[in-house]
């Protein structure tokens, strides 16, 4: 059995069975998802997020199949990094799953997010950057 990781001054959740590597952090962060097989990036927000992968839901969800390869930007604010500023982390992940009902994607990192290059805040558009 499995906690999931929660914040201060968060209710408990229940244990519950999970056949996950990595443990999950159920937080919102934005990001940018970039199919490799499409140009242009599209806004998304995690609905939770571990070493692993992350559930992410987009609006673009659609535009996404399963096995896609993409590249993805993750924007850490300060409170959660420690950084004066928003840290960037970009990396690879496959889509593992599209779920039209709930307009979510599973993604797989293709390697641990703690191995996640980080990118220059500057390198991205101010509106990429500023948290909703």
């Amino acid at each position: 059995m499995r906690q999931c990781f929660r914040l201060p001054g968060e209710p408990p959740v229940e244990p519950f069975e999970d056949r996950r590597q990595h443990v999950r952090l159920r937080r919102q962060f934005r990001l940018t998802i970039t199919p490799s097989r499409l140009s242009g990036e599209e806004d998304g927000e995690t609905e939770n997020l571990s070493q692993g992968g992350a559930l992410v839901s987009t609006p673009a969800y659609s535009h996404f199949e399963q096995k896609d390869q993409v590249t993805i930007n993750l924007f850490l604010p300060p409170e959660m990094t420690g950084q004066k500023d928003i840290l960037v982390l970009t990396g690879p992940a496959i889509v593992k799953r599209v779920d039209n009902k709930t307009q979510r994607l599973a993604l797989q990192f293709s390697k641990e997010q703690r191995t996640f290059r980080v990118a220059q805040p500057d390198s991205f558009s101010p509106a990429s950057c500023q948290p909703e």
